[in-house]
């Protein structure tokens, strides 16, 4: 997400205009997502038919996390995946503020590992057993932590665009270097957490 959005802001045609389009069509799309986990799961919690199906989801969270996990701390894919990111980024800024928009619900429906935290988010909201509120509340911070890639660079271009592209550069070298690291310990650690409560 850091590398597609820095390369929007750094468009010459519109730059904030597009950054804004791409944080909105990722929105949307965390949106969607938030409201058919928390109305499926919520479905599914209420009726009793499949009393083990809470075990059975945070199993297949955990495991998905873990291996997530493993594959970020052993593979490449995180690089791979900024390219291609990179890559759908590029050709976008040459079409219309629409498809800045529709880069960034593609670009977040394809962030596999931002999407299963997400719905363990929800998972962990539905087991609560809180209000409508309190997850609406709950999934909006969960989607704001995720959009942090974007959140950051859009603020940062917004209140100090002079100072934002040499600070931009820096991050997103930090990201590339150490990113997998990070985020291989994070799924890592909830993968056994979630596997550990589905058993």
């Amino acid at each position: 997400m850091l590398a597609a959005t820095t390369l929007v802001l750094a468009s010459k045609d519109r730059a904030l205009w597009r950054a804004l389009a791409f944080l909105t069509g990722s929105a949307i799309t965390l949106a969607i997502i938030g409201v058919a986990a928390i109305s499926s799961g919520g479905n599914l919690t209420i009726t009793d038919k499949l009393p083990n199906l809470s075990s059975v989801v945070d199993i297949v969270l955990g495991a998905l996390l873990l291996y997530l996990g493993l594959r970020n701390a052993f593979g490449k894919s995180n690089k791979v995946r900024s390219k291609q990111h990179s890559s759908v980024a590029q050709k976008s800024l040459k079409y219309r503020l629409a498809d800045s928009l529709a880069l960034g619900v593609i670009i977040t429906a394809t962030d596999f590992s931002s999407l299963i935290f997400y719905l363990a988010a929800a998972k962990q909201t539905i087991d609560a057993g809180v209000d409508d509120i309190q997850k609406f509340l709950a999934m909006s911070m969960m989607a704001g932590f995720i959009m942090i890639p974007i959140l950051v660079p859009f603020f940062l271009t917004l209140s100090a665009p002079s100072a934002s592209t040499a600070i931009l550069d820096k991050i997103n070298a930090f990201i590339k270097k150490y990113s997998h690291y990070l985020t291989a310990v994070i799924c890592v650690s909830f993968g056994l957490y979630f596997l550990a409560k589905g058993f």
